[in-house]
């Protein structure tokens, strides 16, 4: 059970009394120190869900327009928006600030698809990873005024994010890439040794 800290922590990140209860101790903290699954990994702001439709997302072409439709409407917006399709259909939004959204906000991620944007033009960040490190299968698209991105995780990452970091930096020697944009490159070389699927679509090509 949470203790009366956690619980004090929790409640300030958005969660229900009943969500709380339902957590042992060592589950508290382990959300804590991630941030929620907050872009940036801040634990003293969160956003609130709200139920938007329900769609059949098992018809792959009505899932499609849903994904591409909310991919358009949230590209160009000055705060981080966050919109869960759950695996039941059941579609969710949230509005962050700036800097960062929640991508999950107590909604299951099993079989489920988080879209979000980002303000600032990057690929998913270290926050993001987390995220998606934990709900392996789960899509994941993020979209900026430049890109859009995918991935999907393969397995839980089991290396800190430095090495990767590092990895990328020389890929981006090498390739003559763009050292305003590592987060790709560190996307990338997680493609290559196996903890994700991931591809970056360039808008207008």
């Amino acid at each position: 059970m949470a203790s009366p800290k956690q619980f004090a922590i929790l409640v300030s990140m958005g969660y229900t009394r009943n969500e709380i209860a339902e957590m042992t101790e060592k589950e508290a903290w382990d959300i804590i120190s991630r941030g929620k699954g907050t872009t940036n990994g801040n634990t003293d702001a969160s956003s609130h869900k709200d139920y938007v439709k329900t769609i059949n997302c098992k018809n792959l072409q009505e899932l499609d327009l849903e994904i591409s439709e909310n991919l358009n409407k949230i590209c160009n917006d000055d705060v981080e928006n966050s919109i869960i399709i759950d695996k039941n259909g059941n579609v969710f939004a949230l509005k962050g600030d700036k800097n960062r959204v929640s991508l999950s906000e107590g909604v299951s991620l099993d079989g489920a698809v988080s879209i979000h944007n980002h303000v600032v033009p990057h690929s998913f960040s270290k926050e993001d990873l987390m995220v998606i490190s934990e709900n392996l299968g789960a899509e994941f698209y993020l979209t900026d005024t430049e890109n859009v991105y995918w991935a999907r995780g393969l397995k839980k990452i089991d290396k800190p994010y430095n090495e990767f970091y590092i990895k990328a930096l020389t890929l981006i020697q090498e390739s003559k890439g763009d050292t305003e944009q590592p987060e790709h490159y560190i996307m990338e070389v997680l493609k290559k040794e196996g903890y994700v699927d991931y591809e970056r679509y360039r808008k207008g090509n």
